[in-house]
């Protein structure tokens, strides 16, 4: 499950370029059911208007080179949510964050 991992260090490293506060919320990684997961709080001026467009999923696939000897490349997804905080209000307590994760349906994976 490198893929999460690849993300919030891509994500992290752009907010730095960019001079924006990085905050890491919450990062678990589980067996069992396999999951990973990584809650990351950006701010800055400007930064929920740049990383509004990364909402989604993305795609990671190793191995897109051995489609040719019949093999299939490894693929993981990751899904990316964006959302906006009130920088006016009062900030939240660890213990007052809940973080909800499920599996997507119909993605194939390990």
């Amino acid at each position: 499950m490198a893929a999460v991992e690849r993300v919030a260090t891509m994500y992290q490293k752009f907010a730095r370029r960019r001079h924006f506060q990085v905050e890491v919320l919450d990062d678990h990684l589980w067996q069992s059911p396999p999951e990973d997961g990584i809650s990351l709080l950006i701010s800055g001026v400007g930064a929920h208007l740049l990383l509004a467009t990364e909402q989604g999923l993305h795609a990671f696939s190793r191995g897109v080179g051995r489609m040719d000897a019949g093999e299939h490349p490894e693929r993981e997804i990751v899904r990316v949510d964006v959302g906006l905080v009130d920088s006016a209000a009062a900030p939240l307590a660890r213990s007052e964050l809940r973080v909800t994760s499920r599996p997507l349906a119909h993605v194939a994976g390990d």
